[in-house]
C-alpha cells in the first residue's frame, strides 16, 4: 500500500474518531446538560469492547432504557474501552463502530481515492439487536466481547 494511501486512511480514521467523540459530547450536553439537580442519579459504567478478540478502536456504546420513550446514556469507545454515566436499571445496549473497508475505495472531494468506511459489527449490536446490561446503584465494569454471527 502506498504511503499516501496509508496517510489518507489514518486521516479518515482520526476524523471519524473525532466525529464520534463530538457527537457523543453533543448528545450528553443535550440530554444531561439541562438536567435538574434532583434528576435521576447516574452511575459510572466502564469496560472493554472487543470484536473477535481485538479491541474496537473507536465507536460508541449506548445504554437505552428498556421502557419506551427514554433517552439513551452514551459514551465513546477509544482503544477498546468506554466510560459513561447511566441511570439505574435494565438496558438495551447498542454498540456502533466503523472502519476502513479493506478493498473498496471511493473518490473524495479532492479527487483522491480513499477507503469506504464500513459498519462491521454484527446485527446483534444494533438497535434491533440482543445486547443487554443492568446498571446497578454503584460504579461498575461491563465488558462486551463481540463475535461474528
Amino acid at each position: 500500500m502506498q504511503s499516501g494511501t496509508k496517510r489518507r486512511i489514518a486521516i479518515w480514521t482520526r476524523f471519524l474518531s473525532v466525529m464520534v467523540v463530538a457527537l457523543v459530547a453533543c448528545h450528553l450536553v443535550l440530554t444531561t446538560g439541562c438536567a435538574e439537580p434532583d434528576g435521576p442519579k447516574r452511575y459510572k459504567v466502564s469496560g472493554s469492547v472487543t470484536f473477535e478478540g481485538e479491541p474496537v478502536a473507536t465507536g460508541e456504546v449506548q445504554f437505552w432504557p428498556q421502557e419506551e420513550g427514554g433517552a439513551p446514556d452514551a459514551g465513546p469507545i477509544e482503544n477498546g474501552s468506554y466510560t459513561l454515566m447511566a441511570t439505574e436499571g435494565a438496558k438495551k445496549v447498542v454498540i456502533q463502530s466503523v472502519r476502513p473497508h479493506p478493498t473498496e475505495t471511493e473518490t473524495d472531494i479532492e479527487g483522491n481515492q480513499v477507503p469506504v468506511m464500513e459498519k462491521y459489527l454484527p446485527d446483534s449490536c444494533g438497535k434491533d439487536g440482543t445486547l443487554t446490561a443492568t446498571v446497578e446503584t454503584k460504579s461498575q465494569t461491563i465488558d462486551f466481547a463481540i463475535t461474528a454471527e
